[in-house]
């Protein structure tokens, strides 16, 4: 007997294009090689945040034309980052076209924006909150995003912080992250983890129990153990990592 589900869509081909259309534009993708944030174009309006972070200058001068959105997404990166007080994009003396992200440090009421590192010259993780942060921030609808290689160069209380955001400022999207970090899996949620093995002929997963999870050697095989010495033994084991509560 004829499949008569594949019999339409034989049929009917430009459906299955519509619904692959409309499933990619609800999926957002953060690769593992994310971009250097150099010096970028002003004046190029957008309000999308390219994959690879690429447009970062151009989406924030944009919002800087929105005092009120640039407050809120600072305060965001504020609890990720205590240290930064305040970003801004300032243009360059030698070619008003273009311009970098100031990062501040000190108070923003001095007016010295000459005293603040441009993001390129910030450390790389500091680019990584601030794609993600992006991301989230500037996407009303709500997307599914994938992020490959999430602990990429983050301080372990940077990834506990980014954790909590994702799920109680941006509760409209589902976030898919992978990652080989303990802290991360840790700060998580039991119910949203799955171990991935890697064997010759796929890569299955499976969700990760809670009674399983007394320490990081039940998560990784013994051979993949993250902290495992060359004589097989591990400095320390047990880690109790907690999400990080935001002051009150």
């Amino acid at each position: 007997m004829e499949n008569p589900t594949g019999g339409f869509f034989q049929a009917h081909p430009s459906y299955l294009t519509n619904i692959g259309a409309a499933l990619k534009g609800k999926l957002h993708l953060i690769p593992a090689v994310r971009a250097n944030t150099l010096p970028g174009a002003l004046g190029a309006k957008t309000n999308k945040l390219a994959p690879d972070g690429s447009n970062t200058v151009a989406l924030l001068d944009t919002m800087q034309g929105n005092a009120s959105k640039m407050k809120r997404f600072i305060k965001l990166v504020h609890e990720v980052l205590p240290a930064v007080s305040h970003l801004s994009v300032r243009k360059h003396q030698s070619n008003p076209n273009q311009g970098d992200v100031a990062v501040w440090e000190h108070d923003a009421s001095t007016e010295l924006d000459d005293l603040a590192p441009s993001l390129d010259q910030s450390g790389i993780g500091v680019r990584h909150i601030l794609i993600f942060l992006l991301t989230c921030f500037v996407e009303k609808d709500p997307l599914v995003i994938l992020i490959d290689e999430f602990e990429h160069s983050l301080h372990p209380g940077a990834i506990r912080e980014l954790l909590e955001i994702f799920e109680t400022e941006f509760p409209l999207h589902q976030f898919v992250i992978g990652t080989h970090s303990p802290t991360a899996i840790a700060s998580a949620r039991l119910s949203t983890i799955s171990v991935v093995t890697k064997t010759t002929a796929n890569q299955p997963s499976s969700p990760l129990k809670a009674q399983n999870f007394s320490d990081e050697s039940n998560c990784l095989p013994r051979s993949e153990h993250p902290f495992q010495t060359s004589s097989g033994r591990t400095p320390y084991s047990g880690w109790k990592g907690q999400p990080r509560k935001h002051p009150s």
